[in-house]
């Protein structure tokens, strides 16, 4: 394909599918011969390309999160399969998301979801707390793995009421 000189509408159209096709914006640009240079121009100028390129960029992820799960049951995509992939490696889709997607599969978005987890952890743990003390109050047992209430046994509940008498 030649170097487009001017905007053409239906280079958008391209692009989506493109970008649908797994190619990053800049690569998808690379195949159409746009330089850098005419892609931020276009960007800023061109309101049809602008959304072309938002719509490939969801597109381009949607690609990639379908791989990821065909790779997690062990399929293959029918395009893979025409253009002779044989095997996914999970590893790489995952590096492709997080360069590509920082703010859904990168470092920082990764170490957001920790945190909070970890301050959902620090909840719970907060609330057995209370809730034990509250059984402990209420003279039951503690709560058993599976979360279950135990009543206190016989021995200790005759002497609670002989205690009382």
């Amino acid at each position: 394909m030649s170097r487009p000189s001017e905007y053409n509408p239906a280079i958008c159209d391209k692009l989506i599918d493109i970008m649908s096709n797994g190619l990053s914006f800049p690569s998808a640009c690379a195949e159409l011969n746009i330089s850098p240079s005419q892609a931020k121009m276009w960007q800023k100028s061109i309101p049809e390309f602008a959304q072309a390129r938002e719509i490939g960029t969801w597109k381009h992820l949607a690609f990639y999160e379908d791989l990821l799960k065909s790779s997690a049951i062990g399929i293959i995509p029918e395009k893979l399969l025409e253009k002779g992939c044989r095997k996914l490696n999970t590893r790489s889709i995952q590096f492709a998301l997080a360069r590509v997607h920082p703010e859904y599969f990168g470092a920082e978005r990764l170490k957001s979801r920790e945190s909070d987890l970890d301050d959902k952890a620090g909840t719970i743990e907060k609330l057995e707390e209370e809730l034990r003390g509250e059984l402990g109050r209420l003279g039951l047992k503690q709560l058993d793995r599976g979360g279950a209430v135990q009543a206190p046994s016989k021995d200790k509940a005759s002497k609670d009421i002989e205690g009382e008498s």
